[in-house]
């Protein structure tokens, strides 16, 4: 710019909103993540579906009035568990969204997915409405069925973030998981821990026809 050049610039409403668009907020907001779990979009198909997200709603809804939740989300592999999760919180005006996937921990040790998950929780609940997502619970717990064998330092630390989770909070925040291994989640005890478990189930061949 010339001198002067500053005082002839022209900021339309516009110009402005494209602004808005494109910073995404400080406290971690992140759309793009909750896209990134259903690139192929999701079908509304029959009753099942609808009592579903009909129950993710009320969730939703108690965590807006400042209510700290949590929901397991179960379902075989490929059934949609992550999809419904990043469903749930459609037009939710969440202050803050996080999803923590495999590949956020792929070569971290046990003690950084520890930091990690304590860490995300308490930015979130710095916030006054907020949205987790942990897709694939085994994978953060490093699970084997054969042993069995699991990380008991990340099992702890996710029971201790289930048990303190405070319904007297004046922060909402709502703590979404994913697992294809129910008993397994029984067994750890980390689906008696969660307020809610969601199924999702498989297709049948009805509603396969529908499509």
């Amino acid at each position: 710019l010339g001198l002067g050049g500053a005082g002839n610039i022209l900021v339309r409403q516009q110009d402005f909103l494209k602004a808005l668009d494109e910073v995404s907020p400080s406290a971690g907001s992140n759309v793009q993540m909750l896209e990134a779990l259903r690139p192929y979009g999701i079908l509304p198909i029959g009753q099942r579906f609808d009592a579903l997200l009909e129950a993710g709603d009320a969730l939703v809804g108690q965590v807006k009035g400042g209510v700290q939740l949590s929901c397991l989300i179960e379902g075989e592999r490929g059934v949609g568990k992550s999809a419904n999760a990043a469903t749930i919180p459609d037009n939710s005006n969440f202050n803050f969204i996080r999803v923590l996937t495999p590949d956020d921990i792929r070569s971290a040790s046990e003690a950084e997915i520890c930091e990690l998950l304590l860490q995300v929780v308490k930015t979130a609940q710095s916030s006054s409405r907020s949205l987790i997502i942990l897709d694939n619970l085994e994978r953060f717990l490093r699970y084997a069925p054969a042993g069995p064998y699991f990380s008991n330092a990340v099992l702890q630390t996710l029971l201790s973030i289930l048990q303190n989770t405070s319904s007297q909070s004046s922060s909402g925040m709502l703590l979404l998981a994913t697992s294809s291994d129910i008993e397994a989640m029984q067994k750890l005890q980390i689906a008696h821990s969660m307020d809610m478990t969601l199924l999702v189930p498989t297709l049948t061949q009805q509603e396969l026809g529908s499509l």
